[in-house]
């Protein structure tokens, strides 16, 4: 296993370094830049302008800029934001926890719903259930969650004012946990409501494959338990293409959240990407981005781990060919 996990991570590197120094080419290829803000916002004369120009190094050439930005994240830093003039890592930092806990809060419930559902859909087809399912999962992949988002802020919060629409807690800092739970549940129900419908047809699919397995057919003539051969057979064999489902809609689970946390002013890193985005800034655009990848790229390697436990055919020596 550490052969396989440090062969991962060795893989890793060159997808890291292809990641973001993409996104700091188109970053930087761009209209408008940190200067060009600066000028329309405060007048400045072009020798101040040139100035700056040199003081952020956008007057060296853009791959050279890239390798100082790489040789620094290497070392701890991601440079200085020029939006917020503060540290980038500091920056990031701060809004990591609450994007962790809105995407992972999205994940639990789609999880908990759309398995359960993709179950029940596949042992009981055409039923109410296979109706409900089936409805869940066409809302889910074709509506964008950022309509479905506004809609519910409409219902929920304005006309029957059942939720707050906006923040993370009442006030300005945490109070409770209660009030956090409270300010989750429309942030996090949307972002899972895109996820539930992926959830319901991997499980579904997958159950159906192993419902029609010798070993089940074996197991029900024995007269083992219908809950019995559901939980000790059906469920574990089933759940590796949904693992697979986790590891593929990470990157589509943060991309939701960017969108979601905007709507509903949530304070993490997906607003603060917008924000770097509409100030050019160059640091915290590539920064928060390098942080996603590591978080994607690590999660895969764990999600691979997780594949051996479910599924004792797959062993680390097959999966390195």
């Amino acid at each position: 296993m550490a052969k396989y996990i440090l062969k991962r991570l060795l893989i890793s590197i060159p997808v890291f370094i292809g990641i973001t120094f993409l996104v700091f080419l188109l970053a930087n290829l761009a209209p408008g830049s940190p200067v060009d803000l600066l000028s329309a916002a405060n007048g400045m004369t072009q020798e101040q302008l040139d100035a700056y120009r040199t003081y952020l190094g956008l007057d060296k050439p853009l791959v050279y800029r890239y390798g100082i930005w790489i040789l620094d994240f290497f070392r701890g830093d991601m440079g200085t934001s020029t939006a917020f003039n503060q540290s980038v890592s500091a920056l990031i930092l701060g809004r990591l926890p609450a994007t962790l806990i809105l995407t992972l809060s999205a994940q639990l419930i789609a999880m908990v719903i759309g398995i359960p559902l993709g179950m029940v859909s596949a042992s009981k087809p055409h039923s109410v259930w296979d109706s409900i399912s089936s409805f869940i999962s066409f809302i889910g992949s074709s509506i964008p969650n950022f309509f479905i988002a506004l809609v519910a802020i409409y219902v929920f919060a304005v006309n029957l004012g059942l939720l707050p629409a906006f923040g993370m807690y009442s006030g300005t800092t945490f109070t409770s946990l209660g009030d956090l739970l409270w300010h989750l549940i429309l942030p996090s129900s949307m972002i899972a409501l895109s996820l539930i419908g992926n959830f319901i047809k991997q499980t579904k699919g997958a159950v159906l494959e192993v419902l029609n397995e010798d070993y089940i057919k074996t197991a029900k003539a024995k007269g083992i338990g219908k809950f019995r051969v559901t939980i000790k057979h059906v469920l574990r064999n089933s759940m590796t293409p949904v693992v697979a489902e986790i590891s593929t809609g990470i990157p589509f689970l943060i991309a939701g959240a960017v969108t979601i946390e905007k709507i509903f002013s949530w304070p993490g890193l997906g607003s603060l990407m917008i924000t770097g985005i509409n100030n050019r800034d160059y640091n915290l655009i590539t920064g928060i981005t390098a942080v996603i990848a590591i978080i994607v790229l690590v999660c895969n390697i764990l999600l691979d781990i997780l594949y051996t436990w479910l599924d004792p055919r797959i062993d680390f020596k097959t999966m390195d060919k």
